[in-house]
């Protein structure tokens, strides 16, 4: 949701960071946004280091903050000094919505305005938020590319899940939060392939 907010990584952490930053560059931002579904796959703190490689590649830092206590913020993205900066929260526990609120963010930095800042809660969007509309579209897009969702939502077992997964190259997790996203159905024996896991401490 655009607005204003606080949502400050460590100084010390952003201003490394931002030495290290390319010159911000949409098109190095697609390209890495399309190599980050692989990611996934591997350990949190190993993926999520990757993913901040890529992203100051293409003069964006990505960073993780905590959960802010009494708000709902995941994620957001904004200009800090001229350098646009993702930062993603604990707020989930889920290693799949970590992600989705990665490329989510994402999304705003290439899609919409400069100036704004734009706070993610949780990635839910009315059908008149436009923008929010579009940032989910591009993320579920790269996680799960359109042609594939039928076979997603007709799958009924860890295995296809799974077999549709090695074939897409993200984690069974991605796929089994983006299928009870689509269905509705968030328990069943697909659930346990969402990785829960204790981000402050992994990435913190």
């Amino acid at each position: 949701m655009g607005g204003d907010g606080d949502l400050r990584p460590p100084r010390r952490l952003s201003l490394e960071l931002a030495k290290r930053a390319a010159v911000f560059d949409p098109e190095r931002l697609r390209q890495a946004a399309r190599r980050l579904p692989p990611l996934t796959r591997k350990k949190t703190a190993k993926g999520f280091a990757e993913a901040r490689a890529l992203m100051l590649e293409a003069g964006v830092t990505l960073v993780f903050v905590p959960e802010i206590k009494d708000t709902r913020i995941s994620g957001v993205s904004r200009h800090v000094n001229g350098t646009p900066m993702i930062a993603v929260t604990s707020r989930y526990r889920y290693c799949d919505a970590l992600w989705f609120t990665v490329l989510h963010e994402v999304a705003h930095l290439l899609l919409h305005p400069k100036r704004a800042t734009f706070i993610d809660f949780g990635g839910k969007a009315s059908d008149d938020d436009a923008q929010e509309t579009a940032a989910n579209a591009f993320a579920a897009d790269l996680l799960v590319p359109p042609a594939t969702r039928p076979r997603l939502i007709a799958a009924s077992s860890v295995a296809e899940v799974t077999e549709l997964a090695e074939e897409l190259r993200v984690d069974p997790g991605i796929l089994a939060g983006q299928r009870a996203h689509l269905t509705g159905d968030w328990g069943g024996q697909l659930a346990r392939l969402r990785r829960r896991e204790d981000l402050a401490a992994a990435l913190a």
